[in-house]
């Protein structure tokens, strides 16, 4: 019986042995595979949106690991100074970053073009460039020297054009001004007279209350309402040319993204796609929002740039971008990746967002878009006469004004015979250049809130498969969109 119990003992302690072996192991795979990240950004604690963003994306990040890589982060000025985020992945003092490359342009100047560049492309085609044009790996390849790995993690969206403390009437209105504009779109200022700083978000407000600065660009409508701009200055101006389409950045210590196993870096890369698409509809949702709120305010007027100073702030730009090109081979290799991919996607660049397009816009800025429109009228209709007075006084030009009678205009615009007495009728390619757009048509039926004593119904017009508008008295809107046409009516009800 001794030789048997003493097996039995030798197999039990073996067992014993290899199960702590296997905790141990188990353990320690776990405390391996366990990572602990910090993140600095360059936004103030508790930022809406782009702070928020970037603690929603870390949460996320937790989340679809199962905890097994957890990220800090800390608002600017928190750990370091805002702008010297990038400088502390470089160097390995924090593994993570969100900001904006602009920030670095004095240490990695063809970075800004994976920001935001002036007249440049929006937010659609800078997503379209990195994602599938080249341009993340290009993007890479520029942060290579410093051991930073980005990703794009948010947009701003198309930004407004900055609160000034004065109106701006002309381009020798900017000669002299203090802003706060930062990257290329500060050295386009700079060419044009004015003095470009550049300001943490934090200082912005009581730099430009004090009067230490004259203007400031921020972002856009709802995180200037909410840093309280308005109070300092009262000319808010758009569009933002500077910044069409401002892309923001994760940058990634290299030798701590190489630590990670593979399943950890797909599940930062899944969700740096998220985080990114996320933020800019909550941009665009928050943007809608707060400027019309602050149209609604008495101590501010919302304006659009004189076409000069447009015109001008373009040229300058073009100036700008070449002879940094021509001084430095590293910028021109990337400036003319950029203009290769935005030279075949010219739909991808644009100034002005949804939210200025359909809030910003009042009379003054109607007139200063000179489309041509045909008008044909009936001869003997006096609301007919009011409306051409008061298309010309807004800066459209009737190139056509032509007379007949109801069934011939509803034949001309191929209109069904179905409608009744149609006192008024508009008509213009609205998708080609140069003729009235249907925005256009809405925008200018809401300026005139009064014809022949009838108030134009609020209501959305050219909608898709829309036949008619609601019945609202004393009459409704009518509009058809026909053969790439836009045709709106006043119809009288029927007594």
């Amino acid at each position: 019986m001794r030789p048997h119990f003493l097996f039995i003992m030798l197999i039990t302690l073996c067992s014993l042995l290899t199960a702590c072996g296997d905790d141990n192991s188990t353990s320690s795979a776990a405390n391996k595979d366990q990572y602990n990240w910090k993140m600095v950004t360059t936004w103030p604690p508790n930022f809406p949106v782009l702070q928020e963003g970037a603690e929603r994306f870390a949460k996320n990040v937790e989340t679809a690991s199962d905890g097994r890589i957890k990220i800090q982060v800390f608002a600017g000025g928190e750990l370091i100074p805002a702008l010297q985020a990038f400088d502390a992945v470089s160097q390995g003092t924090v593994e993570m970053s969100h900001g904006s490359a602009y920030y670095w342009a004095g240490k990695v100047p063809e970075a800004q073009f994976f920001s935001g560049v002036p007249f440049g492309m929006t937010a659609e085609g800078m997503n379209t460039w990195l994602y599938e044009g080249g341009g993340l790996e290009l993007w890479r390849e520029v942060y290579q020297p410093f051991h930073v790995i980005p990703f794009p993690l948010g947009n701003t969206g198309p930004q407004m054009g900055g609160w000034f403390n004065k109106e701006i009437n002309s381009i020798e209105d900017i000669q002299g001004l203090k802003m706060r504009i930062p990257g290329l779109g500060g050295k386009v200022f700079a060419k044009a007279g004015g003095n470009p700083v550049l300001l943490a978000g934090s200082e912005v407000y009581t730099a430009l209350e004090r009067n230490t600065i004259d203007a400031t660009e921020w972002i856009g409508p709802f995180h200037d309402q909410r840093l309280g701009l308005y109070r300092a200055a009262k000319h808010y101006y758009y569009p933002g040319w500077h910044e069409p389409g401002t892309v923001l950045e994760l940058g990634i210590n290299q030798r701590a993204w190489e630590s990670l196993p593979a399943d950890l870096q797909a599940i930062i890369r899944d969700q740096a796609k998220k985080e990114n698409l996320q933020m800019l509809a909550d941009m665009d949702r928050n943007n809608r929002a707060a400027l019309t709120e602050l149209k609604a305010l008495k101590n501010i007027q919302i304006h659009r740039f004189p076409d000069d100073v447009i015109a001008t702030f373009k040229h300058l730009t073009d100036e700008t971008l070449t002879e940094a090109a021509t001084a430095d081979p590293k910028f021109a290799r990337v400036y003319q990746a950029y203009q290769n991919f935005r030279q075949q996607h010219p739909a991808d660049s644009g100034l002005e967002g949804n939210y200025m397009e359909e809030f910003s816009q009042d009379s003054a800025a109607i007139s200063s878009l000179t489309q041509e429109i045909t008008v044909y009228r009936s001869p003997t209709c006096n609301c007919c006469k009011k409306w051409m007075s008061h298309l010309e006084e807004n800066g459209f030009i009737v190139k056509d004004k032509i007379s007949m009678n109801l069934a011939s205009v509803k034949d001309q615009l191929h209109v069904p015979h179905k409608m009744n007495s149609c006192h008024t009728a508009l008509i213009g390619d609205y998708i080609i250049e140069g003729h009235v757009p249907a925005d256009d048509i809405k925008r200018l039926l809401l300026a005139q809130p009064d014809i022949n004593g009838l108030a134009v119904p609020e209501m959305p017009i050219g909608s898709p498969g829309m036949e008619h508008g609601d019945r609202v008295d004393p009459y409704t809107v009518f509009s058809f969109k026909q053969d790439g046409k836009l045709a709106v009516f006043n119809q009288y009800p029927k007594n």
